[in-house]
């Protein structure tokens, strides 16, 4: 069987690396997997490098023609059996390309937020072509339904899954770490994994921190991981607020494992979101997790006493404080009950099995 997946780019983010870990998966599951990116440059990419990656240039509507053509080509090259799209414009442009060429073709949204009316219009309008839609969450996927964009009868939730022999409590990593960091034991070290976008709302994160550290949380500190348009803004925003000696900026890092295990909190800020795998990894990794109720992370982080609503700094601080008053033993315990949670329900191996099941189900009705 062979599968093609086509996504908007293969930038850091978890609708990427799902696509990746997918199709490493299926390779080794006997099936032929091709990948199409329609834009930007390419940060991550499969484990197997047999894996073919067409990497196109769709910048606007200009590089329309061009990439369909191209598009067009791969697909009569590769002559695949189904098409999984992900995220708006793969879905779209996939949609269409199925009907010309006979193909099943797998609607993958991930996320709440899909764009505006513009974007629900043509989803709306091209919703008769898709087989299967798919969305990360049930809320994602019933705010689909609900407006919409998705048609109920052929609409599922499938959630992401992680490596967890990947991301795992290490203590030695976390000794290394946080030596290499000069990090005192006693000190909390919170942490977040996000692109610098609105989405992820870091003013509300920077603003949390501050107050917790008014209120007297001053043995601490708060690390940011990730890179994006609004980095500027966040660095301003964090010079303003004189927090400088206690929010970091790293970057992007190859060393995410090894950071959640050097952190004791991880706490997520953003406005919206379809199910973040971050979410999931640092709960793999045992570390206690907070989060603004944002989406899905309700469905995965089951103890409802470590989500607060967005954009309520104060009440994100308090939390923060409140966390970090637990002793080693309490957070601990937090820890390994989140790392059951996640080897129970949002394992890749999981992931993968339901959607190698599901593929063999299309094959068996073309």
């Amino acid at each position: 069987m062979k599968i093609l997946y086509i996504i908007s780019s293969l930038g850091f983010g978890g609708a990427e690396r799902i696509v990746c870990d997918l199709a490493d998966n299926m390779v080794k599951s006997g099936m032929q997997v091709e990948i199409i990116c329609l834009k930007g440059s390419i940060e991550i990419s499969p484990k197997n490098s047999d894996i073919k990656i067409h990497q196109l240039n769709l910048n606007s509507i200009v590089d329309f023609i061009t990439c369909w053509n191209k598009i067009s080509k791969i697909m009569r090259e590769f002559d695949c059996d189904i098409i999984h799209a992900h995220m708006y414009h793969s879905i779209i442009i996939s949609r269409i390309l199925a009907k010309k060429f006979n193909k099943i073709v797998i609607s993958h949204a991930h996320n709440t937020n899909y764009g505006g009316w513009y974007r629900g219009l043509i989803y709306r309008m091209t919703d008769f072509l898709s087989h299967l839609n798919v969305n990360v969450s049930s809320e994602a996927t019933n705010i689909f339904i609900q407006d919409k964009l998705f048609s109920i009868y052929k609409s599922i939730t499938v959630v992401n899954g992680i490596d967890t022999n990947r991301f795992e409590k290490n203590s030695s990593v976390r000794e290394t770490l946080r030596s290499h960091y000069s990090i005192a034991d006693d000190e909390i070290i919170l942490i977040n994994i996000a692109s610098l976008t609105k989405q992820k709302d870091h003013i509300n994160l920077l603003n949390s921190y501050n107050y917790a550290l008014k209120k007297g949380l001053t043995n601490s500190r708060l690390y940011l991981i990730g890179d994006g348009p609004l980095k500027n803004i966040i660095e301003e925003e964090i010079k303003r607020l004189g927090l400088e000696n206690n929010v970091h900026l790293l970057g992007i890092r190859n060393d995410v494992v090894e950071l959640l295990n050097m952190s004791d909190v991880f706490v997520l800020s953003s406005e919206w979101e379809g199910l973040p795998l971050v979410v999931a990894e640092a709960m793999s990794c045992e570390r206690v997790v907070l989060s603004t109720d944002c989406g899905g992370v309700r469905e995965i982080l089951k103890d409802q006493r470590y989500l607060v609503e967005i954009k309520k700094s104060d009440e994100l601080g308090d939390k923060i404080i409140e966390v970090a008053n637990y002793s080693q033993d309490e957070r601990e315990m937090i820890g390994s009950i989140n790392r059951a949670i996640v080897l129970k329900d949002y394992s890749l191996d999981k992931m993968s099995r339901f959607w190698a099941t599901k593929y063999k189900e299309f094959s068996l009705t073309k």
